[in-house]
């Protein structure tokens, strides 16, 4: 403390710290689960353009997911979505009868 803060500013020149944003980093996670996913299904590579397109488009599902869930814990008068409200929100999203069809239910 004696020096003024110099010892800080000299960290600080030395190496800038970059922050990203939570954007960035929720773009980042989102890019690496669809990647997994793209390996687990058996592509055994991925252009980046694909895997960015990919991406894009799973966070978009994502988040209107989201959005038809929380539509329907606040028509319910709630503040907290449960199970019920992500599965109509599949079935607006017209998935659900797919996802049940994997286990021989329609």
């Amino acid at each position: 403390m004696s020096d003024g803060g110099k010892v800080e500013s000299k960290r600080d020149e030395g190496n800038p710290v970059v922050r990203g944003d939570a954007e960035d980093f929720g773009r980042a996670m989102s890019r690496i689960a669809v990647a997994q996913l793209c390996k687990r299904i058996g592509f055994a590579s991925l252009n980046e353009s694909a895997l960015d397109s990919l991406t894009d488009i799973a966070i978009r599902y994502l988040r209107n997911l989201g959005k038809i869930a929380s539509c329907y814990t606040n028509l319910a008068g709630r503040t907290v979505s449960n199970a019920f409200d992500i599965i109509r929100g599949l079935e607006d999203l017209q998935y659900v009868n797919r996802l049940f069809g994997c286990f021989g239910a329609s």
